[in-house]
């Protein structure tokens, strides 16, 4: 399940890539709340989270994620992949960039190369 506890649990493990693909919402984003309902994560909470073992990149694929991704640079996060507008994301698109992002990642580009990618994929 997509809960707070199984992101510090994959944190605590090492993970090296944090992808989060869910909702978001103006103040947060949704994690599930371990009995099939929706836990809001503020930016602050999503930030002392992450913060004790960041990983070296997290892609947010949701709605209004901008302050989502401010808060993961706060917690350390060295690259840091999301919307750079609170508004809505298309689904068609974020298909499209996720595709393009990690097919560049996977042939070895870095995340800099991956994004202009992403970017193109839907330009």
């Amino acid at each position: 399940a997509a809960t707070t506890e199984a992101l510090q649990s994959a944190l605590t493990s090492g993970c090296r890539v944090l992808h989060y693909s869910g909702h978001g919402h103006p103040q947060c984003l949704t994690f599930e709340d371990g009995r099939g309902g929706l836990q809001p994560v503020p930016p602050s909470r999503l930030e002392a989270l992450v913060r004790p073992r960041p990983p070296a990149l997290a892609f947010v694929c949701a709605c209004h994620s901008e302050r989502a991704a401010h808060a993961l640079v706060k917690a350390g996060v060295r690259h840091v992949v999301a919307v750079s507008l609170d508004a809505p994301l298309l689904d068609a698109a974020a298909v499209a960039f996720t595709r393009a992002f990690y097919q560049a990642i996977a042939v070895g580009d870095g995340v800099k190369r991956a994004f202009d990618s992403g970017v193109a994929s839907v330009a």
